[in-house]
C-alpha cells in the first residue's frame, strides 16, 4: 500500500484503524456521521474472538420490499442480496441511523425524509428489515449478544458482505478460479496491507483501547471459503437478471433488434444468444442473453429451436415477439437453417459467408459450393487446383513447426513466428500463409532444413511440399494479395460499436471491384488472375442466397443518409433497379408502421386544388429522406446512429425502421463470449460444472450492465440538473 494510502488512512483514526485492509475497503465510511464512525472502530475488536459467527450464517428469503414514492422501506426477514442493498445505501448516506429502539439497535432512516427503511444492530452493525416487521428475528439476534461476551475487537457485518461481493466479481471479470481467495499468497498480501494499516491507525488513534497485538490469522476471519464465493456468484446472477431481463425485454417489445445464435465446443459444448439493439438514444448495445452447455446430439434444428426459445422465454420475451421484432443472425449451419425456416427471420452471418468465400476461392466447386451453372473455365479450375495443393503443402509446414515446441522455440528466436491454422476461425488459413509470406528468404530456408530429413517408414515426411514452395512461392504471395480484402471485409461487419448492416453490400462491391482489378492488372500472373475468376463466381453465387444478400442488406444502406448514394455505384444498379429499391423501401417502411388515416378517411381541403394531391404522410416522408445528399450529409454527421439521434423527429416512420434494421450484427459478440469461455475453462478448471461456468460468464455480462445502468442513471441525473 503506497503512502498516499496511509495518509488517507490516517485523515480518520477510528474507522480507517480496520478498513485500510485494501483499497477496496478504504471508501466504505464515506457519507457517515462521527457516532457511526467511532461505534464501527468499538466493533470490529471482534477480530479477536473464535466464537461462532452468526453474522454470516444464512436467512431466509422470506423478503418484502414496499416502494413508497420511489423510497424502498424492507419487510420481514431479508436475504443477502437485500442485506447488501441497505449496506450499500448505509455507505453512501442514503441511509441514516435514526432513534434507538433498544439498547443495541436502531432504526435506519432516509437522510432526505427520515422514512423508516430498516434497523441495525449498533454491537456487530447488521442490518435488518424494519424493526416492527421481524421481531423474531431481533430476538434471536439480542439474545445472542445476551448469551455471548462481545469480543474487544469487532468485524462488522457490511466488511465481509462487501469483501464477499467484490471477490465474486472478482472471480467473474478477472476469470480466476474460486480457490484463489484460499492461496497463502493471495491471503498473505491482504494480512500484510491490513497489518501495515492497523499499525499506522495504531499510532494515530486517541483516546481508545486498541489491542496491543493483531492476531496472526486475522484475515481468515474476513475472507471466505470458495464455496461461499462460488454460492455469491450464483447469488448474483439470480439477483441481477430479473432487472437486466426487463431491460432487454422492454427494448425489444417498444423497438425490435436482432439476436446472433452461435456454438462452440470447450470441453462440453456450448450454445450462445447475444441481443442487439439501439437505445432510446440511438445507443447499440449488444448483451449475452445466454451461455449453457447442450447435448451433442441435441444439436438438431428442433433443439436450436427450443433451446433458443426457452432463452427469450426466460427474459419474458415469447415466441410471437420473436417471430414480429427479432431478426436472427446466424451461420449456414443446416440445424440453423432448420431451426429458423418457418415464419422466423433469419440471416447469415457476413462474417462467416466471407470466410467460407475466401476458401472457395481455390476450390470452388469443393462440397458442391459452386453448381456447375458457374463454369469456371478447365484450365482456371487447374491453375486454382495447383494453387490449392501449394496451400496445403505449406499449411502442412506451418502446422508441423508449431507442433514441434523446442524447433517453434528455436525458430522464435531467430524471430521467425508463424501463426496457427484453426479451422473453425474467420480467414485462418489465411493468416496462417500471410505470416509465412512475412519470413525472408533466410527464414525460410531455415524451417526447410529444419524439417528437409525429418522420415516416417523410411519415408521423407517434408521433402515434397518444401519443394513446391520453392519452386511456386510466388503463388503464395499472389494468393495474398488475392485474399487480402476478405481480411478488411471482415474488420469491418465484425464491429460492435458501430451499425454494420449498412456497410454489407458496399463491402461486396469492393470484393468485386477488387477480383475485376485483378484481371485487369498489368503483370498479373496465370493464378492471379484464375483466383479472381473463381472470386467473381463465388462472389455472384453468394449474391443469389437470399439470407446472404437480403432485403434488409438493402434497407441496411437505404437507412443511412450518409451512404445510401452509394448504391448507384453498384455494377447491377440501373435506374429500373433503383426505382425497385424505392419501392422495398416503401413496403417496409409500411410493415412496421400503423397510420392512423388513410387517403378516403381524410375529408377534402379548399386548398386541396391548389396543393399535392397526395395525402400518403409516408411516400411523402420518404421522398423527402432519399433527396438527401449522402455528401451533405457526411458533412454533418458524425455517422447513422448520430443521423438518426437528431433527425429521428423528422422522419418518424422511418426511424421505426431504422430501429429494427440497423442492430443486424455478426456474431463477433458471440465469438468474444467464447474467448471469455476458453479464459475460464483453464486446465484447472475444466472439471468446472457447466452450470457454474455459465454462472460466471453471465456475471460478468451481468455486473457490466449494471454498472453501464449507474453511469447512464448518474449521466441523466447530471442533466436534469444542468
Amino acid at each position: 500500500m503506497c503512502i498516499a494510502t496511509f495518509n488517507h488512512l490516517a485523515l480518520n483514526p477510528y474507522i480507517k484503524l480496520s478498513l485500510g485492509l485494501s483499497s477496496l475497503l478504504s471508501y466504505l465510511t464515506e457519507g457517515m456521521d462521527e457516532k457511526f464512525v467511532k461505534q464501527v472502530h468499538l466493533d470490529l475488536r471482534q477480530i479477536l474472538n473464535g466464537h461462532y459467527n452468526i453474522f454470516m450464517a444464512s436467512e431466509d428469503d422470506d423478503e418484502e420490499v414496499i416502494n413508497h414514492d420511489g423510497y424502498l422501506v424492507y419487510k420481514g426477514r431479508l436475504g443477502k442480496m437485500k442485506s447488501l442493498e441497505i449496506i450499500k445505501m448505509v455507505q453512501s448516506g442514503e441511509l441514516i441511523e435514526g432513534e434507538k429502539v433498544s439498547d443495541i439497535f436502531a432504526r435506519l432512516i432516509y437522510a432526505e425524509n427520515k422514512l423508516e427503511a430498516a434497523a441495525i444492530c449498533l454491537k456487530c452493525r447488521k442490518v435488518f428489515a424494519k424493526f416492527t416487521t421481524s421481531r423474531n428475528t431481533f430476538y434471536t439476534h439480542s439474545a445472542y449478544h445476551t448469551r455471548s461476551d462481545d469480543p474487544d475487537f469487532v468485524i462488522p457485518v457490511f466488511i465481509k458482505e462487501l469483501m464477499t461481493e467484490s471477490l465474486a466479481e472478482m472471480c467473474a471479470t478477472d476469470m480466476v478460479p474460486f480457490y484463489t481467495v484460499e492461496k497463502p499468497g493471495f491471503r498473505q498480501v491482504l494480512q500484510t496491507m491490513f497489518t501495515l494499516s492497523y499499525n499506522l491507525g495504531l499510532q494515530q488513534s486517541k483516546n481508545e483501547i486498541i489491542p496491543t497485538q493483531l492476531p496472526d490469522n486475522i484475515i481468515d476471519e474476513i475472507l471466505p471459503c470458495s464455496n461461499t464465493v462460488k454460492n455469491r456468484v450464483i447469488e448474483q446472477v439470480k439477483y441481477l437478471t430479473p432487472t437486466f431481463s426487463e431491460h432487454v425485454k422492454r427494448h425489444i417489445v417498444n423497438f425490435g433488434g436482432a439476436v446472433s445464435i452461435d456454438f462452440t465446443t470447450k470441453g462440453s459444448n456450448y450454445f450462445v444468444v447475444t441481443v442487439h439493439y439501439l437505445s432510446e438514444i440511438w445507443e447499440l448495445e449488444h448483451w449475452q442473453l445466454e451461455l449453457v452447455e447442450y447435448k451433442e446430439d441435441d444439436s438438431s434444428g428442433a433443439s436450436v429451436l427450443e433451446s433458443f426459445l426457452a432463452t427469450m422465454n426466460n427474459h419474458g420475451i415469447d415466441r410471437e415477439t420473436v417471430k414480429k421484432n427479432v431478426i436472427i443472425t446466424t451461420d449456414r449451419g443446416s440445424n440453423m437453417i432448420n431451426a429458423f425456416k418457418n415464419n422466423f427471420v433469419r440471416l447469415d452471418d457476413n462474417c462467416h459467408q466471407a470466410s467460407i468465400g475466401s476458401k472457395r476461392v481455390t476450390e470452388p466447386y469443393k462440397n458442391g459450393f459452386l453448381t456447375d451453372d458457374y463454369n469456371l473455365p478447365q484450365d482456371k479450375r487447374e491453375t486454382v487446383a495447383i494453387v490449392s495443393k501449394l496451400l496445403k503443402d505449406t499449411t502442412r509446414i506451418i502446422k508441423s513447426v508449431n507442433a514441434r515446441t523446442r524447433l517453434k522455440l528455436k525458430l522464435q528466436d531467430d524471430g521467425i513466428f508463424l501463426s496457427k491454422h484453426c479451422e473453425v476461425r474467420w480467414l485462418s488459413r489465411y493468416k496462417s500463409i500471410n505470416s509465412f509470406t512475412k519470413l525472408n528468404e533466410i527464414q525460410r530456408e531455415k524451417i526447410f532444413k529444419s524439417l528437409w530429413d525429418e522420415k516416417a517408414n523410411g519415408r521423407y515426411l517434408f521433402r515434397e511440399a518444401i519443394k513446391n514452395i520453392r519452386e511456386n512461392y510466388i503463388m503464395l504471395v499472389d494468393y495474398c494479395a488475392v485474399i487480402e480484402p476478405f481480411n478488411h471485409f471482415i474488420k469491418v461487419l465484425e464491429a460492435e460499436t458501430y451499425c454494420t448492416v449498412n456497410r454489407t453490400l458496399i463491402e461486396y462491391h469492393k470484393l468485386e471491384i477488387h477480383f475485376r482489378s485483378c484481371l485487369t492488372r498489368q503483370n498479373a500472373s496465370v493464378e492471379m488472375k484464375a483466383m479472381a475468376e473463381s472470386g467473381l463466381l463465388v462472389l455472384q453465387y453468394q449474391k443469389t442466397v437470399p439470407t446472404t444478400v437480403s432485403d434488409y442488406h438493402f434497407l441496411g444502406l437505404l437507412l443511412d443518409p450518409l451512404r445510401k448514394d452509394e448504391m448507384a455505384n453498384f455494377t447491377d444498379m440501373t435506374e429500373e433497379e433503383l426505382r425497385k429499391m424505392k419501392k422495398l423501401f416503401i413496403d417496409y417502411v409500411r410493415k412496421y408502421n400503423e397510420v392512423a388515416q388513410n387517403p378516403s378517411q381524410i375529408s377534402a381541403s379548399p386548398f386541396r386544388a391548389i396543393t399535392n394531391p397526395s395525402n400518403d404522410i409516408i411516400t411523402v416522408e420518404i421522398d423527402s429522406f432519399l433527396n438527401l445528399d449522402s455528401s451533405v450529409m457526411r458533412c454533418e454527421y458524425e455517422d447513422v446512429l448520430d443521423f438518426w439521434r437528431k433527425c429521428s423527429s423528422n422522419y418518424p416512420h422511418i426511424a421505426k425502421l431504422a430501429r429494427r434494421v440497423l442492430p443486424i450484427t455478426s456474431s463477433c459478440p458471440a465469438e468474444r463470449s467464447f474467448s471469455d469461455l476458453g479464459n475460464t475453462l483453464t486446465p484447472q478448471r475444466l472439471l468446472m460444472a457447466p452450470e457454474t461456468v455459465t454462472s460466471l460468464l453471465n456475471l460478468k455480462n451481468l455486473k457490466k450492465f449494471e454498472k453501464e445502468e449507474e453511469e447512464r442513471k448518474k449521466k441523466n441525473c447530471f442533466e436534469c440538473m444542468m
